[in-house]
């Protein structure tokens, strides 16, 4: 095993938790939290860093860290806020 395959067990063994499931939760969490307030304090457009942390997402389930569930909650969350824009791009009627 790799490093960052084993990161989750580490961090359950330090930390005492019960779980390597809430390890592998909270540095999704952390690392989900930190390239979000850093593209925040760096203003980037809210287009750049959905897609930013989308890929950042998708890359931490690949390795196993994130549920695929949460991949597919971010995109249902999302699509219900923008889901008028969204639609207006597809369709060709931007404002």
């Amino acid at each position: 095993m790799s490093l960052i395959t084993d990161l989750p067990q580490m961090l359950s063994d330090t930390l005492e938790l019960n779980s390597v499931y809430a390890a592998r939760l909270l540095l999704t969490a952390c690392i989900m939290l930190s390239a979000g307030l850093a593209m925040a304090a760096a203003r980037f457009q809210v287009g750049a860093t959905y897609i930013t942390l989308f890929v950042l997402l998708g890359a931490l389930t690949a390795i196993g860290w994130a549920d695929p569930t949460f991949l597919i909650a971010a995109i249902i969350i999302v699509v219900a806020f923008f889901g008028r824009e969204i639609s207006g791009w597809l369709s060709g009627h931007v404002p």
